[in-house]
């Protein structure tokens, strides 16, 4: 279920795809969707082999003739379009009219948070795109159960699985009290980013404990 036009679009399976206002329930859809998503207004349902359809609060339109990926997040709003996971075909955005590939690989996770776009390619790491490029900002596989990654405060919030249960990406200020380099991590401790000299884009980021 996601959030859609001050209320509450839901997937029922067989039955289809129910919108709640707060009062009453009507169905937009009688397919069963494969994932669910908005962007700019429209709500966006994956029906599989039928394609992506959007819908714009009268009629649904099919914006593209292909099965999206159905791992982890597979459509999010960004900038003022969409983005959505293809698979093997990769990373596609879209302005509303046409398609864009923005990245070859296959993400295991996209997300989200301040202007960038977070994506998790699994062995090669996770990375972010400023709306131009791509930059590594961690050398690691998060995990993908429940919600790997998700905005948190001016940042972003990683579940790495055991090896490091929490980890937190400050957008501006990176541990402004001081950074404590350490591989150890208690489940919950928050983790920051280190200030580095230079573009932060081409220095590599130290992880730790803030303290």
């Amino acid at each position: 279920m996601v959030a859609y036009d001050g209320g509450l679009a839901v997937d029922f399976g067989a039955p289809g795809v129910y919108y709640y206002n707060g009062a009453a329930w009507n169905r937009l859809n009688p397919n069963d969707p494969d994932w669910l998503g908005t962007y700019g207004g429209k709500l966006v349902a994956d029906f599989g082999a039928k394609g992506l359809y959007e819908y714009d609060g009268a009629s649904w339109s099919r914006i593209r003739n292909r099965d999206a990926d159905n791992t982890g997040i597979t459509t999010v709003a960004y900038d003022t379009g969409l983005v959505v996971d293809f698979g093997a075909s990769g990373v596609y955005y879209y302005d509303g009219v046409t398609w864009d590939r923005i990245n070859a690989n296959d993400p295991e996770w996209l997300r989200t948070y301040g202007d960038k776009l977070v994506a998790d390619f699994g062995s090669r790491g996770l990375y972010e795109y400023d709306g131009t490029s791509w930059s590594r900002i961690r050398n690691d596989d998060a995990d993908n159960t429940a919600n790997t990654l998700v905005p948190y405060d001016a940042g972003l919030a990683v579940d790495f699985g055991a090896s490091d249960p929490v980890a937190f990406e400050p957008a501006a200020s990176f541990c402004d009290a001081g950074l404590k380099v350490d591989s150890t991590l208690q489940s919950g401790q928050r983790m920051g980013r280190a200030k580095t000299s230079g573009n932060p884009r081409t220095t590599t980021p130290q992880w730790g404990h803030c303290m």
